[in-house]
């Protein structure tokens, strides 16, 4: 009996002294917590320009250069996360194509316009069936000067 409340009492000491040895850091898991804006407002304006397409056209659009065309898109879901490149933040979300069934992540370029809004900017084609596609951004009026 004595040995079994000793265990007992190293367990649960374990237990707890164990629990702040495995706290992270909230920014690991989501770093677009500190970005300006906010993540969150990064992924409702591209929410929203998803959305707006959808209903006026029924699907969302994006150009395939490697297709020579626009491919049509059903959405599927935006994972969690806004990074940032260049004077873009951007964040993936993922499509079906009405027209062959593939997977595709777009990846959306968000940035500020001339009166200061946040707008959609760019949108790529980050990966076709799990295949990643590669691009470039094209150069800002910025870096052309």
């Amino acid at each position: 009996m004595k040995k079994t409340l000793n265990t007992i009492i190293v367990v649960m000491m374990t237990l707890i002294f164990a629990h702040n040895s495995f706290a992270v850091d909230y920014r690991l898991y989501y770093p677009d917590q500190d970005l300006k804006p906010p993540g969150a407002e990064v992924r409702k304006i591209i929410m929203d320009h998803i959305n707006r397409e959808q209903r006026s056209k029924g699907f969302a659009s994006v150009d395939d250069p490697r297709m020579g065309r626009a491919r049509k898109l059903v959405f599927m879901s935006m994972p969690r996360g806004v990074r940032e490149k260049d004077e873009y933040q951007y964040a993936t979300a993922i499509f079906r194509d009405l027209d062959n069934g593939e997977l595709l992540s777009v990846d959306f370029y968000v940035k500020r316009d001339e009166s200061g809004k946040l707008v959609v900017d760019l949108a790529m084609i980050g990966s076709v069936g799990g295949k990643t596609e590669t691009y470039e951004l094209p150069k800002s009026s910025e870096e052309e000067k």
